[in-house]
């Protein structure tokens, strides 16, 4: 678990790197963020996988990043839900 882990920390750091100067300021440290999209890809993972989903992988990573990038793009920033 730890080498999946490392492993989708460093494609997560990759992909933070694409966001621009805008998307990126955040007085939260990267770390963190990595940390939270890792730890919510794994929960998105593991519940797809758990109930077995005839959602295809596309639609598992569609669900995902509907859930996590509100809270990476307006990181630091106050939003009302």
């Amino acid at each position: 678990m730890s080498e999946l882990r490392a492993m989708l920390a460093d494609l997560v750091r990759n992909d933070l790197k694409t966001l621009s100067p805008n998307e990126r300021s955040s007085d939260l440290p990267r770390n963190a963020v990595i940390q939270f999209v890792v730890g919510a890809l794994m929960s998105v993972i593991t519940w797809w996988l758990d109930e077995r989903s005839k959602l295809s992988p596309g639609e598992a990573n569609a669900i995902f990043r509907r859930l996590t990038l509100p809270s990476i793009l307006y990181q630091g920033k106050s939003l009302t839900l």
